[in-house]
Parts: C-alpha cells; structure tokens; sequence
C-alpha cells in the first residue's frame, strides 16, 4: 500500500490510471483524508437538529479496498458519479447517535445540500 498527497482531483486520475497499469495492483483508491489520520469536523442537520460530525470523503470503490464492511445498504455505485454526489455512508456510532433503526429514507443536510443515506460502514476506529 503506497499513500501520496496531491494537489488536485486531476492529479489523482492520473496516478491513478499510471498504477493502474501495473498488472500486480488489484485496486487503487483515494480520499481528500487519511483515514485514522485526519477527519474534519463537519455539522450536519438531521430532522431539523444540527449535529457535529467528522467526515471523511472518499472514491467509491475506498469502502471495498479497504476492506471496510457495510453492516446495511449498499456502497457507491462507481458507475453513477451523479449519484455519488448526492449520496453518503454512515457508520454505526452515527446511526446510533440519530437513534436510527435503518436506513429507508433518511437523509442528511451538510451546508446547502442534501445526500441520501444508501448505506452503513460498521464502526471500525473506536
């Protein structure tokens, strides 16, 4: 496993597909944080009640390459950007802290935007 900071979204697509091409790589992924690193804090409105969060963001394939398992939903679909873009995991801890039995449309507003929660990462870093 190899970390690497860049400066831009386009500079990891481009290191991205240059690995890409080594045929002994199974999978590349990336995250604007480090996990276990650095987390941001983030305030999100749930049901109308701000809420201080962390929050990593991450590619869509992050989840299954770390090996990080969804205890319900589904991850990012890696063919649909768009609805990557409006869409967020949670874990567990967060999923208990809303007093959520699951996930069937619930939603979350972080600034002026609102994601779908389409699934739920067990806690993992405690």
């Amino acid at each position: 496993m190899g970390l690497y900071s860049l400066e831009k979204d386009e500079d990891f697509e481009k290191l991205k597909n240059e690995i890409e091409r080594n045929s002994n790589v199974m999978e590349v992924s990336g995250s604007q944080d480090r996990l276990g690193e650095r987390v941001y804090p983030e305030k999100v409105i749930v049901d109308g009640v701000e809420h201080d969060i962390q929050k990593i963001t991450v590619a869509p394939n992050y989840v299954p390459t770390y090996g990080i398992t969804l205890s319900e939903g589904r991850n990012f679909n890696t063919d649909l950007d768009a609805e990557n873009q409006e869409s967020v995991l949670v874990n567990e801890a967060f999923m208990h802290e809303m007093n959520w039995n699951g996930i069937s449309n619930r939603q979350l507003k972080i600034g002026d935007q609102i994601f779908r929660v389409i699934g739920v990462v067990q806690d993992f870093h405690n």
